[in-house]
């Protein structure tokens, strides 16, 4: 799936410990995975930790719709802020965040690498 940054190994990490709570949401179709989103949880604030759908689904709508169910999961939870980072070629993301109402909060200079590149942070207040 293109756009993600994790390695394999730290997928597998993700759920090993219970702390921080997190959240996998999946998109499928007939067993087929179309996307996925990976958030964790602590008290009153969620950090969205990666959103990807793969290449052949994209302009689908899936990523609307794991952000509506996110987003709908945290305010049920009585969160207060989701924060996120993103790279700061990644237009269509950064488009998808505002529509839902993130705002620019701040950059992270070099933040990815392969390429290197700074991390545009976003904040949601719900």
């Amino acid at each position: 799936m293109a756009g993600v940054h994790w390695s394999e190994n730290s997928f597998g990490e993700v759920f090993v410990s219970c702390l921080p709570e997190r959240i996998l949401l999946v998109a499928d179709h007939d067993g087929e995975l179309m996307g996925f989103l990976i958030a964790r949880f602590s008290t009153d604030e969620s950090d969205l930790e990666n959103i990807v759908v793969a290449s052949r689904h994209c302009r689908k709508g899936i990523a609307t719709q794991l952000m509506r169910k996110f987003i709908s999961i945290a305010q049920e939870r009585g969160v207060k802020w989701i924060h996120l980072e993103v790279r700061a070629s990644n237009a269509a993301a950064q488009a998808l965040y505002r529509r839902f109402g993130f705002l620019q909060n701040g950059v992270r200079t070099s933040y990815y690498s392969g390429p290197q590149e700074d991390a545009i942070v976003y904040r949601l207040v719900l």
